[in-house]
């Protein structure tokens, strides 16, 4: 398998190449089509005196056709490939889309806010592909409520990996799913156009008055054209017109939305096709391809039939097809059946595809980290073991990798250090590691072993003017939802705290950290707790093995501040304020 960046490069050049090429025979189709158009016209001017020539005019009208054809077919294979170009280009940037998920962030949330789920430059930002706000809404869904039992967390890394290793594939889907794309507005007309009452196919004697009218036209034809008798024609064009007009704001509705939707669906048939072409091993891509499969014979037959119906915006045959068949209305009988067995399932297919882009997405982040590592997942509670495990959102050139493990027996670990030396980007990598692991994502480390686990933090805690909150009783109450949490039960929790109680004195922070470390202790949690109180650091002796201290250091060298982000067994010994106010001209 090709390394990323030469599979993008590659492909960019291809796709500018065709583009090129594309553009050249599109720009001699334009002009071969208005040579044939105006020789078409000359032909016909002097067709009116020589009826032989009308053979000619007929053949230059077959070409002309048949040259439309070929610039359409030229068109889609042009905006293809400039697609393709587009995706490659993008891939050279750090953040492939504009779109970052911060609409999905919630302050509440367990961890999203601390761990930098949402938001520019977090993990969402890094991963999006997306091309919808259903595919988008999917990936944020998967991201914040992560799976929580092993075999969940194992099928979508077997998805993942799978996708991961089919670049080819991917690029294809994201091509057709780009041209696809639709914006919110046209997903929810769709939505709503689904579940629009009918005013056709509600009556089952209407596809009888449908032909009757029709019969009405033919016969009225027929009795003109050999007794000259024209009444029953006038009367079945009137009928047709007063029922064609009785629904014309509902034809028009009709064409409008599937009219904006048509381009789409075309798109859809092919991500269906490419999707059939595909032998998937993986348990969850089975069951989402089969879905695909089900919906292919659905999307085609809607595709068709709005084909047809925007038959009746031609200017020349529109008026004659409503006059003489009721057209509007024998179209509007068939895309009202097609609603009533297929609608809903072209909707759930719509959900299907968003989960496919979410994968396709976490699968392209995959495959651009070649590097990283599928943790393994622990048959024990609470466990956690990696090597050189490092950030996945800090540049490598400046990220610095740790060894680290716990087990349940470690309840809380108790890590000082000096300002900036690495404590809370510490906690941050190992709970951001952790969740890529149960998203089914690799991580950034050598190896690394966990368990399943419910991660809760109390890391940037804001206070809130408009709630009437301050910053101590806005932490108070994060804690308090901690600890609901963790008394629930139902997942053993891993707990990150950056300097708890930081909101109060200095006696009541001691006093209240004290206590709510020992409750912690008796809990089904593991806590991490990064604080520049180094009097917490005294309950190990009270806890041995279940309290343990950890930290970071830094130096001053040449009167500079240099720290290694290297975390170490023991009590942080140096310290660095009073050094960077002097260094600042502060004081």
């Amino acid at each position: 398998m090709q390394p990323f960046q030469v599979f993008f490069d590659n492909h960019l050049q291809q796709a500018k190449s065709i583009s090129t090429a594309t553009k050249k025979q599109i720009n001699w189709l334009t002009i071969s089509r208005l040579v044939i158009f105006i020789l078409m016209l000359f032909l016909a001017y002097y067709a009116l005196s020589n009826l032989l020539l009308w053979w000619a005019v007929i053949v230059t009208l077959t070409v002309f056709l048949g040259l439309m054809k070929l610039h359409t077919k030229a068109n889609k294979k042009l905006n293809y490939h400039k697609t393709i170009q587009q995706i490659c280009e993008q891939e050279t940037q750090a953040f492939f889309s504009t779109f970052d998920g911060a609409e999905y962030s919630n302050a509440a949330h367990p961890f999203a806010q601390d761990l930098d789920v949402l938001g520019e430059g977090s993990m969402y930002h890094k991963i999006n592909r997306t091309t919808n706000f259903l595919s988008q809404s999917k990936l944020a869904e998967m991201l914040l409520k992560p799976a929580v039992t092993n075999q969940q967390v194992l099928l979508q890394q077997q998805a993942i990996k799978e996708l991961s290793n089919n670049p080819e594939f991917i690029l294809q889907y994201r091509t057709f799913s780009t041209l696809a794309t639709q914006t919110q507005e046209q997903i929810l007309a769709y939505a709503s156009w689904i579940k629009q009452p009918t005013r056709v196919i509600d009556k089952g004697y209407k596809i009888w008055l449908i032909w009757l009218v029709i019969a009405a036209s033919i016969g009225g034809i027929f009795a003109a054209a050999t007794i000259g008798y024209w009444g029953l024609l006038i009367l079945a064009i009137l009928s047709n017109w007063l029922w064609v007009g009785s629904l014309l704001k509902y034809s028009n509705k009709t064409q409008t939305i599937g009219g904006k939707q048509r381009s789409q669906f075309d798109q859809f048939v092919k991500i269906n096709e490419l999707l059939n072409t595909q032998n998937f091993t993986s348990q969850t891509l089975q069951q989402l391809q089969q879905n695909y499969v089900q919906s292919t014979i659905a999307i085609n037959a809607l595709t068709k039939l709005l084909n047809t119906f925007d038959q009746r915006l031609n200017t020349m045959l529109g008026p004659i097809l409503n006059s003489l068949l009721v057209f509007d209305v024998y179209c509007l009988w068939h895309i009202e059946k097609w609603k009533k067995q297929h609608g809903l399932q072209l909707q759930n297919w719509m959900q299907v595809n968003a989960q496919f882009e979410a994968f396709v997405s976490l699968a392209t982040y995959a495959y651009k980290h070649p590097k990283y590592v599928y943790p393994v997942l622990s048959s024990q509670p609470l466990a956690f073991k990696a090597t050189q495990l490092a950030h996945p959102l800090i540049d490598d050139e400046k990220n610095v990798s740790n060894s680290f493990e716990f087990n349940a027996q470690q309840k809380v670990f108790i890590i000082t250090g000096s300002n900036m030396s690495g404590k809370s980007t510490f906690l941050r990598t190992v709970g951001v590691s952790i969740l890529n692991g149960m998203v089914g994502l690799p991580v950034n480390a050598t190896n690394m072993e966990f368990s399943v686990i419910k991660l809760l933090s109390s890391m940037r805690i804001v206070d809130s003017l408009q709630s009437d909150t301050s910053y101590f009783y806005a932490e108070l109450k994060r804690l308090k939802t901690i600890m609901d949490e963790v008394d629930q039960n139902d997942l053993p929790a891993l707990l990150f705290i950056d300097e708890m109680l930081r909101g109060t004195n200095s006696k009541e922070k001691l006093e209240g950290s004290i206590a709510i470390i020992n409750k912690l202790v008796t809990k089904p949690c593991v806590s991490f707790i990064a604080t520049h109180d180094l009097a917490l650091v005294k309950l190990a002796e009270e806890f041995p093995n279940q309290v343990n201290n950890f930290s970071f250091e830094s130096t001053i060298v040449n009167n500079n501040l240099v720290f290694d982000y290297k975390i170490k067994t023991g009590v942080a010994q140096s310290t660095n304020a009073t050094f960077l106010l002097k260094k600042m001209e502060i004081v």
